[in-house]
């Protein structure tokens, strides 16, 4: 989820993992801008500039899209989509449904359902009975 690096300077690297980390611990709470510029200790203007930067996105959207891909993982590891939406934090499941199709396309229900049958054994992978 991160842009090309090589001109970044490695204390802002540094900065911005400290947030990212801080996000993925916690991804269910509802991160201010403020919030993660004092995990990095920074002003929140000077946090932001740094963070967009670094990733190529602002904090809020750099959190959606963890949201989404540890949805995108319970999923497939076929936890219910009441469960995955309490655990990321969503209040609504309508809310997450929504939010979820809007950028992968296919509501969360579905998502999983092509994950279970992605992860079954087509006909000549099937193990011998026994």
């Amino acid at each position: 989820m991160t842009t090309d690096n090589s001109n970044v300077p490695a204390n802002y690297a540094r900065i911005v993992a400290q947030a990212i980390a801080a996000m993925e611990a916690k991804l269910e709470h509802e991160w201010t801008v403020g919030e993660l510029a004092s995990v990095a200790m920074y002003s929140k203007a000077h946090f932001l500039s740094i963070f967009t930067r670094v990733t190529g996105m602002p904090p809020g959207q750099f959190l959606t899209n963890l949201r989404f891909e540890k949805a995108k993982n319970l999923l497939a590891a076929q936890c219910s989509v009441i469960s995955v939406c309490r655990q990321l934090g969503y209040k609504s499941v309508g809310t997450f449904t929504s939010r979820f199709k809007e950028l992968n396309g296919v509501t969360p229900g579905q998502y999983r359902r092509s994950a279970c049958r992605n992860a079954e054994p087509s006909d000549d992978q099937q193990l011998p009975a026994v």
